[in-house]
């Protein structure tokens, strides 16, 4: 089995990288219920994997390309996780456990690009907080926002 490259799934290109076999094989079908942008309730059933495998998978993503929104998806894979932080650092340790392919690089990324402050991760993400905070604001929330930056 190929561990890199790309792949066509389902029609779709797709990344061959270590750990997307584990998490195809952690996933599970899920059920979003919300409104729609006419307010109609609309229910959507699909496939997420295991909060240890996606970890996996976008500390691998981010140690290729750097992207400052795989950052941020695993702080908030962490610290939004359902079940709580303690759960998805669970989680993630477990993926040593189950073999995972990718997990030694995802160990070396956080080692190297997560534990500080300074480091690339935590800048990128709290450049992309900010970007999308912003892009997701009017100008009268913005204003707003500006004269109450604690809110």
């Amino acid at each position: 089995m190929a561990t890199e490259g790309t792949a066509m799934v389902d029609g779709v290109p797709a990344g061959i990288f270590p750990g997307v076999a584990r998490a195809l094989a952690t996933r599970r079908k899920i059920i979003v219920e919300g409104k729609d942008l006419f307010g109609v309730v609309q229910k959507a059933v699909g496939p997420v994997a295991g909060i240890g495998a996606l970890l996996v998978l976008k500390l691998n993503a981010f140690a290729g390309r750097q992207h400052p929104k795989d950052a941020y998806d695993v702080l908030l894979g962490v610290g939004r996780y359902v079940d709580g932080p303690d759960k998805a650092t669970e989680g993630f340790r477990a993926e040593a456990r189950a073999g995972n392919q990718g997990y030694a690089r995802a160990v070396e990324t956080l080692k190297h690009y997560f534990f500080e402050a300074g480091q690339s991760a935590p800048l990128r993400c709290a450049a992309f907080a900010l970007e999308y905070a912003e892009s997701s604001l009017d100008d009268d929330q913005t204003a707003s926002q500006e004269d109450h930056w604690w809110m």
